[in-house]
């Protein structure tokens, strides 16, 4: 598992939310971009090589107040821009096992879902996990699936943060037992997945323009 698979995986990721949402990205081999504006909370650029600089990404991206741009291997100097919070990437292979999160795909219960996102992706290579009580979420988490890894992303729980990550990483696992789970996070979900099983793979920043 390798610190570029990872970044790739979040990319393509973002790549699928923008299209979805009429906004397609380009990808070169330095970094993803998009030219519109992306959703809240997704970056309008991601780098995809430690060679990357400002020059390979501002110019392809709107730099107006409120860009963001995530700086996948923090190499970046930005100026103008402030560093809206770091954070590590992280992987693991956990072993499969018995878990209350299950496969969503009903579109009615994906709008109830806690995702933030106006259109959902849909991808052969996503999948929404569910943590259930009939009509109500007790967590969720969105999967996506490229290369030879799964990238795990919005996790949200209402319960216990350390069983949610347990839970959802040994539901990947029984699902696809033969890809490495990648993803990125800090604070205490940082903290609940280094106790779910998780390594680090190296560290990121994401910028914003103030």
């Amino acid at each position: 598992m390798t610190l570029t698979e990872a970044v790739h995986n979040n990319a393509r990721w973002c790549d699928l939310v923008c299209r979805a949402n009429a906004n397609p990205g380009e990808f070169t081999s330095l970094a993803w971009t998009a030219k519109s504006r992306t959703p809240l909370y997704y970056p309008d650029a991601v780098t995809l090589d430690p060679a990357a600089t400002a020059a390979d990404v501002l110019p392809g991206i709107d730099v107006s107040s409120g860009c963001s741009i995530k700086d996948s291997f923090a190499t970046l100097d930005l100026e103008g821009f402030e560093v809206l919070f770091t954070a590590t990437w992280i992987t693991c292979r956990p072993s499969p096992g018995p878990s209350a999160w299950t496969v969503v795909r009903d579109p009615e219960a994906l709008r109830t879902a806690n995702f933030g996102l106006e259109v959902f992706p849909v991808d052969d290579s996503v999948f929404v996990l569910g943590d259930l009580d009939g009509d109500h979420w007790r967590g969720g988490a969105i999967v996506n699936l490229s290369g030879e890894v799964a990238g795990l992303s919005n996790l949200f729980t209402t319960g216990d943060l350390g069983e949610a990550w347990s839970g959802v990483t040994a539901a990947i696992a029984t699902r696809f037992p033969e890809r490495p789970i990648v993803g990125y996070e800090h604070g205490d979900d940082l903290t609940a997945a280094w106790a779910a099983g998780f390594k680090p793979l190296g560290d990121l920043r994401v910028w914003l323009k103030p």
